[in-house]
């Protein structure tokens, strides 16, 4: 997962959106620095137009901030769409081995010992999975 996030980020689509996302909220910062210098001797038609300016950027900015949202969910979405089945067998085999007859999420459990808390196990299970299933 940690290789294809570091390739997801290289992305081009993922950069260009980034890259939108940067210059826009620097174009707000240098705005918003200029009418802190320059307010107080503005015509009402300047400030008019700065605070359109300033809308129009606003914006740009939100809207590329939910597209960038929206591709992180979705990449977020596919690997774990990818990964689930692989826990899944994993957390079976750990079932099986050791004769459990009940999991609980570790949020659920109120008392409990760390020899009992399979997350460890879980995570070795589902890397050596993936290791076999990449030299496939």
């Amino acid at each position: 997962a940690r290789s294809r996030q570091e390739e997801y980020k290289r992305d081009a689509g993922y950069q260009d959106l980034l890259a939108k996302y940067e210059r826009t909220a620097a174009d707000l910062e240098r705005l918003s620095d200029h009418a802190n210098a320059n307010a107080s001797t503005w015509s009402q038609q300047e400030q008019s137009d700065f605070r359109q300016k300033m809308d129009v950027l606003g914006a740009e900015l939100r809207s590329t901030s939910d597209k960038l949202d929206s591709q992180i969910y979705a990449f977020k979405k596919q690997i774990f769409d990818e990964l689930l089945p692989v826990a899944e067998e994993a957390l079976q085999a750990i079932v099986d081995e050791r004769e459990i007859g009940l999991v609980l999420k570790a949020e659920a459990v109120l008392m409990g010992m760390a020899v009992n808390d399979l997350t460890a196990d879980l995570v070795d299970r589902m890397n050596r999975s993936n290791a076999a299933r990449g030299s496939e």
